[in-house]
């Protein structure tokens, strides 16, 4: 009684407590279609949730083929020319597809959310042996700063687009808003899941490579020397095997002497209590890296399933990141070249596009390069270890350590198309550099109505 008591009345954050904020957020959405059962530490699949989401999914698509459907059919003011059709279709096609994907995978691969949560909640107890405590509360401030800062940036994103297309009737006013505003939604709430798991991994990892630097540290002894306790069990090891000679040499002259009697001459320990306590504290020390390699190759496990879980949602998020920030880009060109004063307002709407699609991009590599980098530093870890003088046993241990990392390299992708690390940035760069210098060239070579325009404008 007194245990279930102490656990109910537990304050200490668990992983639980940790991804409520994030499931109560992205349920509203039709992105979280699952039940958080605290006091049971389960997490189970919401049916309700799944018809949810599958409503939004539907109503989002009917939105949309609405509105390609009145673009196509309708004239529209500003499209002198087909660039203008061409770039919308593009940027409307782009959200369709990013939209859809973030709501139907998150139904198909809802069981592997399940299992994320359940690993980690596993790891805890394994954690607990190593006498380390996972920080959720890092988590939960992160979390929640993570909410305001996508809800001041959505809420502005919001009022510009209000503003920008004030001049639509109402059925495609509230059309080209749900269509402009919608994956832009479901694009944060995405990547805030992803580098939610992602963030909390970073966290596992260094704990881990905590754990691993006590060894490198090394310990002092009772007697007062410093070094770790492998090597003194090794230096004590050899005082008693001397010992044990000097005395069986004594024991033969002893013999000879007494005329074949044998007198007790055991071997002599010097600082008994430090060898024994040496050799507990070596059996210690290996159970310890046998527990940091189990839960290593578990967090390693997240990191696929986590991967695997949101790895097409990024391909496609990345892909709209590059197309919205190369054509904002062009259309800040367009717009400074072809007005004859300038107007800050006039550019505010593509300058605040490419602010958002940039720090989204930036945000997803910098969290997963921080995380692979922390968990690839264990190899270095151990490496350290093993350039030490150890017991058998325990180099035994970091060698099997070394190999399993060597065959568990720590990396996101998506969907093996490309790393999500510094690299994709640079490439990003390159490219987006490349086709804006394309798209001027073709602006400049054809005949283009010199006005300034915005973004719609139906008869």
């Amino acid at each position: 009684m007194s245990e279930s008591k102490d656990t109910g009345s537990d304050k200490s954050p668990d992983i639980f407590s940790a991804v409520k904020p994030i499931l109560a957020t992205t349920r509203l959405f039709g992105l979280g279609p699952f039940r958080l059962d605290e006091k049971k530490k389960t997490l189970n699949v919401f049916t309700p949730g799944l018809f949810y989401s599958v409503v939004m999914l539907f109503a989002f698509t009917s939105n949309a083929g609405f509105l390609i459907y009145t673009k196509v059919v309708y004239k529209d003011k500003r499209i002198d020319s087909y660039v203008g059709l061409a770039s919308d279709m593009i940027l409307l096609t782009s959200g369709i597809v990013v939209t859809v994907s973030c709501i139907l995978l998150a139904i198909i691969q809802r069981k592997k959310y399940i299992r994320v949560v359940r690993d980690f909640y596993n790891i805890s107890f394994e954690m607990s042996k190593l006498n380390e405590e996972i920080p959720y509360e890092k988590l939960q401030t992160w979390s929640r700063r993570y909410l305001f800062i996508l809800l001041v940036v959505l809420t502005l994103l919001f009022l510009h687009t209000v503003f920008y297309t004030q001049n639509l009737n109402n059925v495609l006013y509230m059309s080209y808003l749900y269509a402009c505003f919608g994956p832009k939604v479901y694009n944060f709430l995405m990547e805030y899941q992803f580098v939610s798991g992602v963030f909390l991994l970073k966290l596992h990892f260094s704990l881990l490579n905590k754990s691993l630097e006590t060894f490198i540290e090394g310990e002092t002894s009772e007697n007062g020397t410093k070094g770790s306790l492998d090597e003194n069990v090794n230096n004590n090891a050899w005082t008693d095997v001397f010992v044990g000679r000097v005395n069986k040499r004594l024991m033969v002259k002893t013999f000879s002497i007494t005329g074949g009697k044998f007198f007790s001459t055991r071997p002599r320990k010097f600082w008994p209590d430090t060898v024994e306590d040496a050799i507990h504290a070596n059996s210690e020390n290996l159970q310890k890296i046998k527990i940091i390699r189990k839960i290593h190759c578990s967090a390693c496990k997240i990191t696929k399933h986590l991967n695997s879980s949101f790895s097409l949602q990024l391909l496609t998020s990345v892909a709209q990141s590059f197309v919205f920030i190369t054509a904002n880009l062009y259309m800040i060109f367009t717009t400074l070249s072809t007005s004859k004063t300038f107007s800050f307002l006039a550019i505010s709407h593509p300058m605040l596009w490419f602010a958002t699609h940039t720090v989204e991009l930036v945000t997803i590599v910098l969290a997963c390069t921080k995380t692979s980098k922390i968990a690839n530093y264990t190899a270095v870890l151990v490496h350290k270890l093993l350039s030490k003088d150890s017991v058998p046993e325990f180099r035994n241990q970091l060698k099997l350590f070394s190999i399993q990392l060597l065959h568990r390299k720590v990396s996101f992708t998506a969907s093996g198309f490309f790393n999500l690390d510094m690299t994709l940035l640079q490439a990003i760069i390159g490219a987006v550099t490349t086709y804006l210098v394309i798209l001027i060239q073709f602006h400049n070579t054809y005949e283009i109505p010199k006005k300034s325009y915005t973004v719609t404008d139906y008869n």
